[in-house]
């Protein structure tokens, strides 16, 4: 301070911020004071600036603007960034940050202003950071389940709606649809909750084995993953139904195995395959018995006996028992042809009951076991068929087990002949081509027992009635 003659001058320096009191005592002037100018309280959407950029005045505690004064701004909470973070006051006393990011989580951000030395240093400025829009789509629970047919799956399907950095966005339109395998959803309209997960009321699969799938689509242009595509596996049912697929109505030997094996299908209450059900087959009448009796379903539902072999000869039957549910199988059994009994020598007579003649006759059969062949050869005396009696040979071919089949080339008097026996013991035999004009052909039938040959026989003549005779023989 300095004094002149006309009064008192003071020089202030502001820098330093002391002055002279009129006594000549030294005061430091006060510090400015820093107070928010713009930008606090404002809302964005996460990862995106917030319109207005945060700002700051100096100013004198008159309120004058100081200018030059060094601000720094730093993010404190909520992640993001800022641009522009250390700034000196303008004219106005104003600092003003580049640009503020707010983080990618909702919620509180906050962003400080260091003005060092001011009064009221540092201040905060707080934005909150909103959900964006919905950018994508994905599953939440429910995919890749199995439930039985006409069931629905045990975890509803969900997805969740989130922006681009994973925020739920809630009160986005969703609707679940089946498109593939039948079946049908109740709830199919849903919105997002808080959590922008929408949830279906529930999925109920459809009638048939295989593959089902059900979409989410969440209302919005441009969703990654939208729709979503959840896959069931429907899977067969509670046993309904069992049915014969093979081995129905056969005939074959007594103690021999019928030629296919019975079979059964087992389904369920819509029809579908079911794998792995135990079957039982079991003889029911008949005797005999079976092999593999207790199979359980292949994939397709079959299920088949190893064997059947028939009892008693006649009608048999097996059952096959899955469940509550059976079916039956029948078959018939044949006696085996007992041919070595017939061999041997018959002797006996005949009579043309027409002609009123007799001779007597007799027939050798061998039997030749091992290759299954028998030969019969006939000697006759007397006119039995108008003509002089001569040796007759039948030769058989090979013999089952239910019957032997004979023939010959053209012999003296009987002609081609064919012969068959059965496993009763009863012969059918014919001769046609007979060496003898006026006899067209000779047919005869009978028993034949390992005691006796009995037949009838009867002549056909080229014109008038037929003759008629017997013959018997029988075999010590």
């Amino acid at each position: 301070m300095r004094l002149t003659r006309r009064g008192i001058t003071l020089t202030a320096a502001v820098a330093g911020f002391a002055a002279c009191t009129p006594s000549g005592n030294s005061t430091a002037t006060p510090p400015p004071v820093v107070s928010l100018s713009a930008g606090n309280g404002q809302s964005a959407t996460v990862g995106s600036a917030v319109a207005t950029s945060p700002a700051v005045q100096v100013q004198t505690t008159t309120g004058s603007p100081v200018s030059g004064f060094a601000v720094t701004f730093a993010v404190a909470t909520g992640g993001g960034s800022a641009t522009g973070t250390t700034q000196t006051t303008d004219a106005s006393g104003v600092a003003r940050v580049g640009g503020w990011t707010l983080g990618t989580t909702p919620g509180a951000n906050s962003l400080t202003a260091t003005a060092a030395g001011a009064t009221g240093s540092p201040l905060t400025f707080t934005a909150a950071g909103t959900v964006g829009a919905a950018a994508a789509v994905t599953k939440q629970g429910g995919d890749g389940q199995s439930a039985v047919v006409a069931t629905a799956v045990a975890t509803r399907p969900a997805v969740k709606v989130a922006d681009q950095f994973g925020n739920p966005d809630a009160g986005v339109p969703v609707t679940f649809a089946v498109t593939a395998g039948g079946g049908s959803v109740t709830g199919g309209s849903q919105m997002t909750g808080p959590d922008g997960v929408a949830t279906v009321g529930s999925w109920t699969l459809g009638n048939l084995v295989g593959a089902n799938t059900l979409t989410a689509t969440a209302t919005g242009s441009g969703l990654t993953g939208n729709p979503a595509t959840f896959g069931a596996t429907a899977t067969a049912g509670p046993l309904s139904t069992i049915t014969k697929v093979a081995g129905d109505n056969q005939v074959a030997l007594s103690g021999v195995a019928v030629t296919t094996a019975p079979g059964v299908k087992v389904t369920d209450l819509f029809g579908n395959a079911i794998a792995g059900q135990p079957v039982t087959f079991a003889v029911a009448s008949g005797g005999g018995s079976v092999t593999g009796g207790a199979p359980s379903s292949g994939l397709t539902g079959v299920a088949t006996v190893g064997s059947w072999i028939l009892g008693a000869v006649g009608t048999n039957t097996l059952t096959a028992t899955a469940g509550t549910q059976s079916a039956t199988f029948t078959a018939t059994a044949q006696a085996v042809l007992n041919a070595p009994q017939y061999a041997g020598t018959y002797t006996g007579t005949w009579t043309n009951t027409t002609f009123s003649s007799t001779g007597t006759g007799s027939a050798l059969v061998v039997v030749n076991a091992g290759a299954s062949t028998a030969t019969v050869t006939v000697n006759v005396t007397g006119a039995v068929l108008g003509s002089a009696g001569v040796p007759q040979i039948i030769r058989a071919g090979p013999y089952g087990a239910t019957s032997a089949n004979f023939s010959s080339a053209a012999v003296p008097v009987m002609g081609d002949i064919t012969a068959s026996i059965d496993v009763t013991g009863h012969i059918v035999a014919s001769g046609i081509n007979v060496p003898n004009a006026a006899i067209t052909r000779w047919d005869a039938s009978g028993t034949v027992t390992a005691t006796t040959l009995n037949l009838s026989f009867t002549v056909t003549f080229a014109s008038g009635p037929p003759a008629v005779g017997t013959i018997s023989m029988t075999k010590p």
